[in-house]
């Protein structure tokens, strides 16, 4: 019993053994799998993004490269404008100063000629017109430099703007860069702390199934042996009880058959002692001592017998013996014969079902069939004693 029930502690250990063993690989496979596939997504979201931001970078690249060569045209332009402005002036210049001096040289062709009236007044409105037409020029060319310092003002400040523009589109794009990237470290971060946070909790929990499987084991193994020593205990007592109960019927059954003995021992000295009356007329009481001497001894034998018990246990006992409802043969000895073979089996059932009390046991078989192997005496009654004297007399609380 106590080697099945450690085979059962065995089994039930290595099975949850198992499958402690089996749960602990399928949850580390299955926070492997659910970390790998969340590091491949953050992976492949901090790739788009990199690929988005390097595409801005170089659209803002492309840009700025378009602007400084626009920026780069529009100078060369006002070189060139700057450039026609100037041959403009001097051939601006260079006329004025030829029509000045064909002012002058009419002038003194004017004052060489004053002799000549009709020429003077040709020659004043000559003069008014190449004045005009000086004045004319003159006022086109201030004209001309305030336009090109409008443009170039223009342009200054056009390209200020521009560069202004660009240079905060620029520091936003670089911000927005570094934005993203610190919250793609702190996100980094965050699942690094939630992988370890994870990893932490695989090992608590971990530790706590291991805690609950000794505490568990400790429980079962508490159980087995708590069950063990009840089956021991009520083997025991069962035994106990079993034993006590043969050995009390044993103990009642020759009780009984010692009681029988002497009764019937006391009738025929009874019976003897009154025939020894009937031939001798006066020895009454030499015969009255001998039967109260039997009583005295017959008493004391029964009390020998049974020291522990009580008179109503015994009678108890043997009213409930199955031995004692049989009828065998013609006497005392028959009976007691037959009683002893049955007791013997019990005996021997006895033996078979708690070999733990085989020495005693068989020790006190083999003594109860001496007593029952042995030769009782059987007197002999005969129907005139029986008339005179009647049935044997049987003393209460001997039956």
């Amino acid at each position: 019993m106590i080697a099945d029930f450690d085979k059962d502690k065995q089994e039930a250990q290595e099975r949850c053994e198992r499958t402690y063993q089996g749960f602990h690989e399928a949850g580390k496979a299955k926070l492997r799998e659910e970390l790998q596939v969340e590091m491949a997504y953050l992976q492949e979201q901090c790739e788009k993004k990199l690929d988005f931001l390097r595409k801005e970078l170089e659209k803002c690249k492309q840009e700025l490269d378009d602007v400084r060569q626009s920026y780069i045209m529009i100078c060369k332009e006002k070189d060139n404008l700057e450039q026609q402005l100037d041959t403009s002036t001097q051939q601006q210049h260079n006329q004025c100063a030829k029509s000045q001096e064909k002012s002058d040289d009419i002038l003194r062709g004017s004052s060489q000629q004053t002799d000549m009236t009709k020429h003077t007044d040709t020659s004043d409105e000559r003069l008014h017109k190449v004045e005009d037409e000086r004045d004319e020029a003159m006022k086109q060319l201030k004209n001309m430099h305030c336009e090109l310092q409008n443009a170039d003002q223009h342009y200054r400040q056009q390209f200020r703007q521009l560069k202004i523009h660009w240079k905060a589109e620029q520091e936003l794009a670089l911000q927005k860069l570094q934005k993203e990237k610190v919250e793609l470290e702190e996100r980094l971060c965050r699942t690094e702390e939630v992988h370890a946070d994870r990893m932490r909790q695989s090992k608590e929990e971990k530790e706590k199934l291991k805690l609950q499987y000794l505490h568990a084991a400790q429980a079962m193994s508490e159980e087995v042996m708590k069950h063990v020593q009840e089956s021991r205990g009520l083997v025991a007592r069962a035994m106990r009880q079993d034993m006590q109960e043969i050995v009390l019927r044993v103990l009642a059954h020759y009780r009984s058959v010692l009681d029988g003995y002497y009764v019937i021992a006391f009738q025929s000295h009874r019976i003897t002692d009154c025939q020894q009356m009937s031939s001798h007329g006066d020895s009454s009481t030499l015969s009255t001592n001998r039967g109260t001497n039997n009583c005295s001894r017959a008493a004391e034998l029964r009390t020998e017998w049974v020291p522990i018990f009580s008179r109503e246990q015994v009678a108890i006992l043997a009213n409930q013996n199955n031995f004692a409802e049989e009828q065998h043969g013609d006497g005392p000895g028959r009976k007691v014969a037959g009683r002893g073979k049955g007791v013997s089996s019990q005996m021997e059932g006895a033996l078979s079902t708690y070999p733990g009390e085989k020495q005693s046991v068989r020790s006190l078989s083999l003594q109860f069939e001496q007593l029952a192997d042995c030769k009782w005496s059987q007197p002999v009654v005969s129907e005139t004693q029986t008339q005179l004297f009647g049935s044997p007399i049987v003393e209460p609380g001997m039956e």
